[in-house]
């Protein structure tokens, strides 16, 4: 029961870890994008 809740924990965290690493895509991608549409203006 302990393992499965310590396991638990750790998928969690990678879930976390996971979205953090999408948003810090994201953000960069927001980036250039704006980047990009500011040269074209």
């Amino acid at each position: 029961m302990d393992m499965k809740n310590d396991y638990f924990k750790y998928d969690t965290r990678k879930k976390d870890i996971k979205n953090e690493y999408l948003l810090i895509k994201i953000k960069k991608n927001m980036y250039l994008q704006l980047r990009f549409y500011g040269l074209c203006i």
